[in-house]
């Protein structure tokens, strides 16, 4: 699940352009040039829909509310087993290159 969410981070979607953006100028004021590293709690319902996700602030409510739509916009490929624990918890790489 985290290699999905990954490329639905990489996308060309405007929010996944203006997400790496942000990340970059954070990335060049402090010095990172290593990528933002991301622990994200996901419950998902029986057809893979995501119901609920948290995630710490990017430090930016417009950066959150891209991250959100990005990962909450469409379903897991296939649906989550029945018996899964939840929350997932997933840990996201986020690469300052350009989507």
């Amino acid at each position: 699940m985290s290699r999905q969410f990954e490329s639905w981070l990489r996308s060309e979607e405007a929010a996944a352009y203006r997400l790496h953006r942000y990340l970059e100028d954070v990335a060049g004021a402090s010095g990172n040039s290593q990528g933002t590293a991301l622990v994200i709690k996901t419950w998902f319902a029986p057809d893979g829909r995501i119901e609920k996700l948290e995630f710490p602030s990017l430090g930016n409510p417009d950066a959150d509310a891209d991250l959100q739509k990005l990962l909450t916009r469409r379903p897991i490929a296939k649906p989550p087993p029945a018996d899964m624990p939840q929350p997932l918890v997933l840990r996201l790489r986020l690469d300052l290159q350009q989507p």
